[in-house]
């Protein structure tokens, strides 16, 4: 987590961060990880998705003027 952490910029106190960590189920293959990877990247207020597919792992850094952690 911390490198996925690293990789979108994230350092310090988690409460405070804007970036928050998805544990996703049934993933199947490369294709799903970067369709979901993508997608979310893609939605308002998301700066950056990134995917550690090895561990199922979806980071999201997103604006904190426009969303919250919730």
């Amino acid at each position: 987590v911390a490198e996925l952490g690293e990789q979108l910029g994230e350092s310090g106190d988690l409460s405070e961060s804007r970036v928050v960590y998805f544990q996703l189920e049934k993933l199947h293959c490369m294709g799903c990880a970067l369709e979901a990877e993508y997608s979310v990247g893609k939605l308002e207020g998301v700066e950056k998705a990134e995917l550690n597919f090895q561990k199922a792992l979806l980071g999201v850094r997103f604006d904190g003027e426009t969303q919250s952690r919730k």
